[in-house]
């Protein structure tokens, strides 16, 4: 009988443990969507609604891409524009994105690039997920 006890108390915890997510391990930084960009982990968000993110030109074709402008969950960005070739990237800069507490996290934050290759303009849409950091 005693080593029943010790069975139901190790089964006790160990349901207690995976219910408090010890068990499930915390996302990472993850970008999906992005075709004409790369994207990868190259971005952070603020528990303070700042956001940078960093987009390199991928074109498959070996053109170079004019950003036009960038917005990350509704909010305008500025910082680095204009044209570049393949390979190289921009980085870019916003304030007022959703935000949380440090350490928390978010998913699907969308972001929107409009840029414009060959003549063409385009809207890229994409999502990045995370913690706030």
């Amino acid at each position: 009988m005693t080593y029943g006890w010790a069975i139901i108390i190790v089964i006790i915890v160990g349901v207690a443990l995976w219910r408090l997510g010890v068990f499930t391990p915390s996302p990472g930084k993850t970008s999906t969507g992005f075709d004409e960009f790369y994207v990868g982990t190259n971005f952070k968000i603020t528990s303070g609604g700042d956001a940078t993110l960093i987009l390199v030109n991928q074109d498959k074709e070996g053109r170079s891409v004019t950003l036009n402008s960038v917005t990350v969950g509704g909010a305008d960005c500025t910082g680095d524009t204009g044209s570049k070739g393949v390979s190289e990237n921009w980085t870019i800069s916003c304030t007022g994105v959703p935000s949380g507490a440090s350490g928390s996290p978010y998913t699907g934050v969308a972001v929107a690039v409009n840029y414009t290759v060959g003549g063409l303009s385009y809207l890229e849409t994409g999502k990045i997920s995370g913690k706030y950091e």
